[in-house]
């Protein structure tokens, strides 16, 4: 299993449908890397994947999209990468350890989380600029680290955060620990930390969009079972699923 930096998960997921085919064995597996904001709906697509194709067994582990994308570039056994920015796959691409052209399946905004509580009473971004304030955002080689300053500089704020974490998942721990006042993650982000954390809104005039993309790794050779995955990904029922987990799906006519 692979290894990454901040949260990592692995999912085998098993068809519990109870239907006729729930006994089948799994002729094939693939193996998906994504981006850490992509944990908890990545789990919940691969596991209704695997209902409607009893017979492909989905693993997946989860981390920092730079550190995802240079795994793969490092020959790590994957089958299909999925990162939280085009840039970051666009690396994937120069390496040439990509399949064909890769396709945008959702989009992400930023959001301030807080502990609960907000003991630090913050309001809006204009705040995170006070000395006082202890900021927590990702990484610069990140891309939740990078839309972090490009936010701040829309906003014509100082940006002095206190800690640099890996991924965005480690930013949503140091919050909901309350080791920091306030960190920047992903709006879907804000939504897994459930009531652990509260949430504020970046205006959209301040916020940036970003774009999820997903790819077949080359060496696959066009295997038909991660193609199915891609396709399922990008299916009304999961563009359902990442909605309800705070994406922004992509429409039909946007592909």
């Amino acid at each position: 299993m692979l290894a990454s930096v901040g949260v990592t998960a692995t999912t085998g997921c098993v068809d519990q449908s109870g239907g006729p085919e729930s006994g089948d064995v799994p002729a094939s597996s693939i193996h998906v890397s994504a981006a850490a904001s992509l944990t908890d709906v990545f789990t919940v697509i691969a596991e209704k994947f695997e209902v409607q194709n009893p017979n492909i067994q989905v693993s997946m582990s989860f981390g920092s999209s730079s550190t995802i994308v240079d795994q793969v570039i490092n020959g790590a056994p994957v089958n299909a990468l999925a990162t939280a920015s085009e840039a970051t796959m666009n690396d994937a691409v120069k390496a040439h350890v990509i399949s064909g052209t890769p396709r945008v399946f959702a989009s992400n905004q930023l959001a301030i989380v807080v502990p609960v509580g907000n003991p630090a009473n913050i309001r809006s971004i204009a705040d995170l600029g006070e000395p006082e304030i202890k900021l927590a955002i990702c990484q610069p080689q990140v891309p939740c680290g990078q839309a972090a300053r490009e936010v701040f500089a829309r906003a014509a704020v100082r940006l002095v955060p206190v800690t640099f974490e890996a991924d965005v998942r480690a930013v949503l721990a140091k919050v909901a620990s309350g080791e920091v006042d306030a960190g920047i993650v992903y709006r879907s982000d804000a939504i897994a930390g459930g009531t652990s954390v509260e949430s504020i809104s970046i205006p959209d005039s301040t916020n940036v969009s970003i774009q999820y993309p997903i790819a077949s790794i080359a060496s696959n050779g066009g295997e038909p079972a991660v193609e199915k995955f891609i396709d399922f990904l990008l299916s009304p029922s999961s563009q359902l699923v990442l909605a309800d987990h705070g994406f922004t799906p992509i429409t039909a006519k946007s592909r």
